[in-house]
């Protein structure tokens, strides 16, 4: 199984500049790949799940949010 990283803003060259918009589009597909989404701002968690990424409590140690496709 592979598993995508997806950054929460995304350099030039992507048909899309936010990463939350490009799980949109991926998730669309027939067959959506498996997802993580990256971010470091506490806002990224409710966009990745409203994006349709699953939600992910990161631990203790941990100072990001991330979420995980249902894909």
């Amino acid at each position: 199984n592979s598993l995508l990283l997806i950054n929460r803003v995304l350099s030039f060259g992507y048909p899309v500049s936010m990463g939350v918009d490009l799980v949109r589009q991926l998730r669309a597909r027939p067959q959506p790949p498996r997802m993580l989404l990256i971010s470091d701002q506490a806002d990224a968690q409710r966009q990745a799940e409203e994006a349709g990424a699953a939600p992910f409590r990161p631990s203790a140690n941990s100072g990001s949010l991330i979420g995980v496709s249902r894909g």
